[in-house]
């Protein structure tokens, strides 16, 4: 194990970089030098970005579209036709109440009673149960989840040494 604000250094020794996430208590391992350990990185970073982005798009479309139907049920004459949307409402609500624990970390769909809670990093329904949830106002809910979504800081631990043709010092 090294430690070393020497980023030549470190570049010429490193085989392996391990990430301790402070924030989440976890490990998260990268193969090669600290010049590929940063650069995965930030590709991880701009991805999570990504996810958020996308998340919080789908959010407010689906968001939109719930006000859009609550319009048209307002309007609406008839009572079956009330009920239909008010049926649509429901169903988008508890869809946009699901939204981003759809799929797992790879993107693979998956069912709720084969992974366990059904939770991924990131959704708000993994840190606040349903009533808590639901007095939260969308806005506040997607604040919660930005706040699960930010990058926390890290520290870098490197370790197993290799032969080395360079002279320090």
């Amino acid at each position: 194990i090294i430690t070393s604000h020497d980023i030549d250094l470190l570049n010429d020794i490193t085989t392996d970089t391990i990430q301790i996430d402070t924030h989440t208590r976890t490990l998260h391992y990268y193969t090669g030098n600290y010049a590929y350990y940063l650069h995965k990185r930030q590709q991880d970073t701009i991805h999570k970005q990504r996810e958020l982005d996308n998340l919080n798009h789908r959010r407010q479309q689906l968001e939109t579209s719930i006000n859009n139907l609550s319009i048209r049920a307002a309007k609406s004459n008839s009572a079956s036709g009330t009920k239909k949307v008010r049926k649509a409402i429901h169903q988008k609500k508890k869809k946009l109440e699901r939204e981003g624990i759809e799929h797992d970390g790879k993107g693979h769909r998956f069912r709720v009673q084969n992974m366990g809670t059904g939770m991924r990093d990131g959704s708000v329904n993994s840190t606040l149960d349903a009533s808590s949830r639901q007095r939260l106002s969308t806005q506040e809910l997607i604040n919660v989840a930005k706040g699960l979504m930010e990058i926390p800081p890290d520290r870098a631990v490197q370790f197993v040494f290799r032969n080395t043709k360079c002279k320090w010092g």
